[in-house]
C-alpha cells in the first residue's frame, strides 16, 4: 500500500503552496469555506491527522481548484490515500507504540530506504532472539511504560512487510561499534552477526560497515541514527526520520532532507564495500567475545 503518512505530508505541502499562491493566511482560507477553522487548515497542512475528504474538497473549492480537473482529482486521491488505515493500526498491534507505528507506515510504501546506524543493529535486520533480548532490557528500564511482547510482535511484522516480494531496497551503513558492542548475550550477538552476513547476500540489501579506523577528518558524523524513505511516485516527498531518545524528528521538507542525503553519500564512500563489509562482519562473528 501507499504510505498514508507520506500522502498526508504531500497533501499538506500542496495545499499550503496553493494557499500561498492565493495570497491567503490560514485564517483567511478558513473563512472561505463552510465549517472552516484555522485548526482544520493547520491539521491538513501539517499532516497532523487523517484528512476528512469533505474538508479537503471544500478547501480545494475555496482555493479555486476546479472540480474534476486534473489537479483536483490528484489531490482528492492523495487525500483518500492519506486516510487509509494500515496493519499497524489494528487492535492486535496497538501495543507496538506510536513511534514504531510511524516506522511501519513509512516502510509500507517505500521503494528505497537508506539507514545510518551508529549504535545498534536496525530493527528490521534484527533476529527474533536479539529483539526479545533487547526488549527484556528495555522493559526492565521503563517498567510498565513498555510492552515488550507487543513491541516485538510489531517489529517482526515490520520485517515480514519489508522483506515481502517487491519490498523496498535497503541501503544500510553500520558503524563498527554497533557490531562490536555486546548489546545481548554473546551467543545471541554471534547469531545476529551471522544473520547480517546472510543478509549481505539478500537481493534487497546493500550493507556497508564504517570501520572505527576510518578517517573522518573531512566528514561530519551524524549525532544519531537516521533513515531516508523514498517512494515510487516522484511527487511524494523523500522523508527523513531521525531517531532520538524520546521522540523522532520527521520531515518531508526537501531543504531539510538534502543535507542528510548528501551526508549519507559521503559516509557510503568512506565505508567498506559490501563484499568487504560481509567479510568483516563474519570475522567479528567468528572472533566472538
Amino acid at each position: 500500500m501507499t504510505s498514508p503518512y507520506v500522502r498526508r505530508l504531500r497533501l499538506g505541502n500542496e495545499l499550503r503552496e496553493l494557499r500561498k499562491q492565493a495570497g491567503l493566511t490560514s485564517e483567511g482560507l478558513a473563512q472561505k469555506f463552510a465549517g472552516g477553522t484555522r485548526l482544520k487548515v493547520s491539521r491538513l497542512e501539517t499532516a497532523a491527522r487523517k484528512p476528512d475528504l469533505g474538508d479537503v474538497m471544500k478547501v480545494l473549492e475555496a482555493l479555486g481548484v476546479e472540480t474534476g480537473s486534473g489537479r483536483w482529482l490528484s489531490l482528492v486521491q492523495v487525500a483518500r490515500d492519506g486516510a487509509e488505515r494500515g496493519w499497524w493500526e489494528k487492535p492486535a498491534y496497538s501495543g507496538m507504540g506510536a513511534r514504531q507505528a510511524l516506522w511501519a507506515d513509512l516502510e509500507a510504501g517505500a521503494t528505497y530506504i537508506r539507514m545510518y546506524e551508529p549504535a545498534t543493529v536496525p530493527g528490521v535486520l534484527q533476529t527474533s532472539e536479539f529483539i526479545h533480548a533487547r526488549n527484556e532490557t528495555v522493559a526492565a528500564t521503563y517498567a510498565g511504560a513498555f510492552d515488550a511482547v507487543a513491541t516485538a510482535s510489531g517489529r517482526l511484522r515490520r520485517q515480514e512487510e519489508v522483506f515481502r516480494p517487491g519490498g523496498p531496497m535497503l541501503d544500510v551503513i553500520l558503524e563498527e561499534q554497533a557490531l562490536r558492542r555486546l548489546a545481548v548475550p554473546p551467543a545471541i550477538m554471534r547469531a545476529q552477526l551471522e544473520h547480517l552476513v546472510a543478509l549481505c547476500e539478500h537481493e534487497q540489501v546493500t550493507l556497508r560497515v564504517l570501520p572505527i579506523e576510518i578517517d573522518v577528518v573531512s566528514v561530519y558524523l551524524p549525532r544519531g541514527p537516521y533513515n531516508l524513505f523514498s517512494f515510487s511516485d516522484p511527487n511524494d516527498p523523500v522523508v527523513l526520520l531521525a531517531d532520538n531518545l524520546t521522540a523522532d524528528v520527521v520531515s518531508g521538507d526537501a531543504d531539510e532532507v538534502a543535507p542528510y542525503a548528501q551526508l549519507f553519500d559521503r559516509l557510503a564512500e568512506g565505508a567498506l564495500p559490501p563484499a568487504e563489509s560481509a567479510a568483516h562482519i563474519a570475522k567479528l562473528a567468528k572472533a566472538g567475545w
